[in-house]
């Protein structure tokens, strides 16, 4: 797991715990829904401001962000391939 994926983990995992949903959690660092998920998912990078944004949205310290002893997060479904019509 690279940093942004431990990162991400400990977002969804302190979100979580916090109660709160993605779009929340944006709202409060001032970032739009689909910024925050690419963090929470591993593909985004953090600036300095951004990571002081990140941990406070959350309610936690700068160093739960790091921890090492989280489950990864769950991988979400495959989407069901769609039935074709036959013509």
């Amino acid at each position: 797991m690279n940093l942004f994926e431990l990162i991400g983990t400990n977002c969804y995992w302190l979100r979580k715990d916090a109660g709160l949903t993605q779009e929340e959690v944006a709202a409060r660092m001032g970032v739009s829904h689909s910024h925050y998920s690419a963090i929470e998912n591993g593909r985004q990078n953090l600036t300095f401001g951004t990571f002081d944004r990140l941990y406070k949205a959350l309610g936690a310290r700068p160093a739960a962000l790091f921890d090492e002893g989280r489950p990864p997060k769950p991988k979400r479904a495959s989407p069901t391939p769609r039935a074709t019509k036959k013509y």
